[in-house]
């Protein structure tokens, strides 16, 4: 009888960390886009057999999809599963997505808070040849990007500090604001100016602008805004971007009010 109920303590142990295994794929898969088994393994410090085996089991119910070029990406069930517990927003923000699109031939983005890191809910890609990708349930870091920098900037710079401190291994490019008072400086100017820029700090060669929706209490619930190749928004067409992004967050939080 011992030894029945520690095999199933172990087995117990084990599938718990099988999960949580799961879960670091998804993650890496959402900070980098796509990914190699290899290229996660080494991310993970695991061996390789151990991420096919999780792969291939998240991809039969859809939670990754394998490119053409066999690495991975992360699978359609993601995003339902994002989307689910905010249709009304993506509802009242969609025409205004595809407005931001059209004007900036831009991929415009709607993202919302989910713990310490910024979730992606809905897309409108811009067709251009060149453009860049965002995968729906997608995540990243609050300590980096123009869409989480709005989020932080209307946070308590104790909390805000608390984040940065968490999250100083979650480098993407050389452009990371790494040093915190910094980053507290530059939530300031975001909150000053009503959005958040990034400036090739999540990819290179990409600029984002982001603005805050509000809900009727005047809460910061979501993020829209756009991502296009760093030459498509030079410095001396920021504001006039800005401008329109802000208009449509307003817009945005203004239905939202209003249903």
């Amino acid at each position: 009888m011992l030894n029945t109920a520690t095999k199933s303590d172990a087995e117990k142990k084990k599938g718990s960390l099988t999960v949580l295994f799961a879960l670091d794929v998804l993650e890496v898969l959402s900070a980098r886009g796509k990914a190699g088994i290899t290229e996660i393994a080494q991310t993970l410090h695991t061996d390789k057999s151990r991420v096919f085996r999780v792969i291939t089991s998240l991809a039969q119910r859809g939670y990754v999809t394998q490119q053409e070029s066999r690495k991975y990406s992360l699978g359609p069930s993601i995003g339902n599963l994002a989307d689910r517990p905010h249709d009304r927003l993506v509802a009242a923000a969609r025409s205004l997505l595809c407005h931001l699109r059209e004007t900036f031939h831009a991929t415009a983005v709607l993202r919302v808070l989910d713990g310490y890191h910024v979730v992606v809910v809905a897309v409108e890609e811009s067709s251009s040849i060149l453009r860049i990708t965002h995968q729906v349930g997608a995540r990243i870091p609050l300590s980096i990007g123009a869409f989480s920098k709005v989020f932080a900037a209307y946070m308590p710079e104790d909390l805000v500090r608390h984040i940065l401190q968490s999250q100083k291994g979650s480098v993407y490019t050389h452009k990371k604001v790494i040093n915190i008072t910094e980053f507290i400086r530059n939530l300031r100017r975001v909150r000053k100016q009503g959005y958040g820029f990034n400036d090739e700090e999540v990819a290179k060669g990409v600029r984002s602008l982001a603005a805050p929706i509000r809900d009727a209490e005047g809460n910061v619930i979501a993020t829209i805004g756009i991502s296009v190749p760093s030459f498509e928004l030079p410095n001396s067409r920021i504001e006039r971007v800005a401008k329109a992004v802000k208009k449509a967050s307003q817009e945005v939080s203004k239905r939202l009010r209003m249903e």
